[in-house]
């Protein structure tokens, strides 16, 4: 689910930032959108559990 939230944003970022300079920009938000995720994923399916 969350992969696919990131690649949609990726997708949005690429058609308004340049193609050169998004292939870098991707990669590091790309890890950064991962770590965010998967820190946050956890906490949001254990709230939507308990409530």
């Amino acid at each position: 689910m969350m992969k696919r939230e990131i690649a949609s944003y990726v997708h949005e970022e690429n058609y308004s930032a340049e193609k050169e300079n998004i292939n870098i920009i991707v990669g590091c938000s790309i890890c950064i959108m991962a770590q965010i995720a998967a820190s946050a994923q956890p906490d949001q399916s254990a709230q939507g559990k308990v409530r």
